[in-house]
């Protein structure tokens, strides 16, 4: 099991990662998860400088950007951390036709496409946030994904915080447990985004925050046989706090989630 921190929640500038970083290190994390947008224009320069921290520690790194991302950025990241990266993971795209507001299986298809090429010959994993949440999903858009998801280290992201805002205000999703959520994905899990919410709004909470269930999460992820990423995701900035008065508190969620796994 690997155990990271939403680092850009913390920190935005890359020329100040390398102190949040060292904290990250004496909290007892070894993944360092962050996003393209954090390098866009000039702050790419510092991707070499950041990829070097990593590597002195020992540790690894996660990406998550969008579909929508810049895709040469994406590359430039997956060359400059080289070994070092553990996943690249996307958020979807959502557009509104006639059927209402559906995934942009077109984007998702071109990212994936492309991550797919660049990490070839690695052990890279590759995933979207919530998609595909079960077979149906999966089938809706069997045309445009199809392929894609025969790939073998393309999986999905799951966004704890949002599994339990799907619970608490949909009726479809409100039916299944928490053990049931999982049991339905049709494809591996490469990563949990961990965080709290008081199942009104995504405030991105340490645990304890809100009422997310997280001893059932625990035994469910741990029934599957998961063994990936989990990525300790509390952003100070969703629920009024601040990056000092935080981070004490999403070190603590830290020791909490590895507790209720141990059992």
């Amino acid at each position: 099991m690997h155990y990271g921190t939403a680092i850009w929640n913390y920190c935005w500038d890359p020329a100040g990662l390398e102190a949040w970083i060292d904290r990250a290190v004496a909290a007892g994390f070894d993944t360092i998860s962050l996003l393209p947008m954090a390098f866009a224009g000039e702050k790419e320069k510092h991707l070499p400088a950041v990829a070097g921290w990593l590597r002195d520690r020992g540790l690894l790194a996660t990406v998550h950007g969008t579909v929508a991302m810049d895709l040469g950025l994406a590359s430039r990241m997956i060359e400059a951390l080289g070994d070092r990266l553990y996943a690249f993971t996307c958020d979807s795209v959502l557009h509104e036709d006639s059927r209402g507001r559906l995934h942009d299986a077109r984007q998702i298809a071109v990212a994936l496409t492309h991550l797919q090429q660049a990490t070839a010959g690695t052990d890279i994993r590759l995933a979207v946030e919530d998609f595909p949440l079960d077979v149906a999903a999966q089938e809706f858009f069997q045309t445009e994904l199809g392929a894609v998801y025969q790939h073998p280290r393309t999986g999905i992201l799951v966004d704890v915080g949002h599994l339990h805002l799907r619970r608490t205000q949909s009726p479809y999703f409100g039916a299944l447990s928490v053990a049931d959520y999982f049991a339905r994905i049709p494809v591996p899990v490469v990563e949990l985004h961990l965080h709290d919410n008081n199942g009104a709004k995504d405030q991105h909470g340490h645990f304890g925050f809100g009422t997310v269930p997280f001893p059932e999460v625990a035994a469910a992820v741990a029934g599957m046989g998961f063994n990936g990423m989990c990525t300790i995701e509390v952003a100070p900035g969703f629920h009024g706090s601040t990056p000092e008065e935080s981070w004490p508190k999403a070190v603590a969620s830290l020791a909490t989630w590895q507790s209720l796994l141990a059992g």
